[in-house]
């Protein structure tokens, strides 16, 4: 039977860790209810950093009714509506309403 080296079961411990991470972030968006302007947005790897009524959100967002990328509409000033315990965001810039839904992983 073969043994793990240490740098295995280093890689396989931080693998789980950046699974548990995103998991918990997810949910966390995911249960919130959130209403308000955006205080901050900006894009980190491949993830949305979000700050809404101070309280940053780190998303994968789809658009649902457009090909506009989230990033590349939202502003600091725009507002986002989501529903707790959804997926779907709706951010609304300079009168438009742009649909977009959250991915899990």
């Amino acid at each position: 039977m073969k043994r793990v080296s240490g740098f295995g079961v280093f890689i396989i411990l931080f693998a789980g860790f950046l699974i548990l991470s995103r998991r918990g972030k997810y949910s966390e968006f995911h249960h919130d209810k959130i209403d308000g302007a955006i205080d901050t947005i900006y894009r980190y790897r491949d993830y949305i950093m979000l700050t809404v009524n101070k309280k940053e959100y780190r998303i994968i967002p789809q658009s649902i009714n457009s090909t506009e990328w989230f990033d590349h509409v939202a502003h600091p000033g725009d507002t986002v509506h989501k529903a707790a315990d959804r997926d779907t965001l709706t951010l609304s810039h300079l009168g438009a309403q742009y649909r977009y839904t959250v991915q899990k992983w």
